[in-house]
């Protein structure tokens, strides 16, 4: 009888250490949301606005994977070829012009897509409504288990895709 609570107890153990595991580190749900003010979008797109939209996209909810290696993707505008590396540092999203070596992923639209998603009211909505369209895509340059580990995850979730 001591053995079946013996091992009820290890399964709800493991079971909570699964769940713990999962929602800090796979899809955190316990990061709150930096607040960046939303700049004003003008003539050309800034790291500023590519930041805030970064935020507005999850970026906050991604964190460096079991080796140190923090998150980085990078936003290429097809039109004007200008692409802006994104790395987050302690859930807050840091925007530079020029491309990075290694990616986590690359997310590719036109700079009036940006702006169409920048000024949008539901951003969720709109965000799924132009990556259905093809208007907006995304390149996977790691593999998933990485992106996982990263947070990846909880950004997919929470923009509902």
């Amino acid at each position: 009888m001591k053995t079946k609570y013996i091992a009820l107890a290890i399964i709800v153990i493991a079971a909570v250490a699964v769940a713990i595991f999962y929602f800090t580190v796979i899809s955190p749900i316990f990061v709150s949301k930096p607040s960046i003010q939303r700049p004003e979008l003008g003539a050309n797109i800034e790291t500023a606005n590519v930041n805030w939209l970064s935020n507005e996209l999850g970026a906050y909810m991604l964190h460096p994977d079991l080796s140190g290696n923090p998150p980085m993707f990078q936003i290429k505008l097809s039109d004007t070829n200008d692409v802006f590396t994104v790395r987050v540092v302690n859930n807050v999203p840091s925007t530079e012009t020029g491309q990075t070596a290694e990616p986590d992923i690359k997310m590719t639209m036109s700079s009036g897509t940006f702006r169409e998603l920048y000024e949008a009211t539901d951003f969720t909505a709109k965000v799924n409504e132009l990556y259905n369209a093809g208007s907006i895509t995304v390149e996977l340059l790691k593999d998933t288990t990485t992106l996982a580990f990263k947070g990846y995850k909880g950004v997919y979730d929470m923009l509902g895709r």
